[in-house]
């Protein structure tokens, strides 16, 4: 059993003032280490992803390909659940009104990369919160393929080391995926409001 996610008062101020929240051992080995091989056998089902309104695919911009949890009934077993944990935990301690969430595999090949953007426009509440969960059980500092952050004095590089979460809220925090030298596997939900489509 794991030990249930909780939130402290200074992650909460730190979400509200845009910033990224970064929890290691969200999940645990044997739980990353399933949901990888789990993406590594489901490696057919993810296909090349676009951007923007028209999903227009370019390499210099995004190269990373996707699938959707919800697609894989079964493949993932206790992956929502997790999410759903994380979903209540931000409603309790951060009153945010998540509702519904959805849920995206991705895989980034060696050399796989996604330029600077931000998960939602700002004053847009489709995409209130991001979560990404990092599958990768054997990653090393030398594999590089960092979520870079962008924010007001600099930058800062994240390792998607497996089992750690961040979170961060979706039109706020600016952030980019640096070319790695191994395949990365992250799972990440967008989380929403009671008000919104999913």
């Amino acid at each position: 059993m794991h030990k249930p996610f909780q939130l402290t008062d200074a992650d909460v101020r730190q979400l509200g003032d845009g910033d990224l929240l970064q929890h290691d051992d969200f999940a645990s080995d044997a739980e990353v280490r399933g949901w990888s091989a789990a993406m590594t056998s489901s490696d057919a089902a993810f296909t090349r992803s676009g951007t923007g309104a028209t999903g227009r695919q370019d390499v210099r911009v995004r190269t990373d390909r996707t699938g959707w949890e919800a697609d894989l009934p079964g493949v993932f077993p206790g992956l929502r659940e997790r999410f759903v944990e994380l979903r209540t935990e931000l409603n309790q301690a951060a009153w945010l009104g998540l509702a519904v969430f959805t849920v995206q595999l991705a895989v980034y090949d060696p050399g796989g990369l996604y330029a600077a953007h931000h998960d939602a426009i700002r004053g847009d509440a489709a995409r209130r919160v991001t979560a990404i969960l990092y599958l990768n059980p054997d990653w090393q500092q030398t594999d590089g393929g960092c979520l870079r952050v962008h924010a007001e004095g600099g930058h800062r590089d994240v390792q998607p080391r497996g089992g750690r979460l961040v979170v961060f809220r979706s039109d706020r925090l600016r952030h980019e995926v640096l070319p790695g030298s191994a395949v990365r596997h992250a799972a990440t939900a967008w989380f929403r409001g009671r008000d919104r489509p999913v």
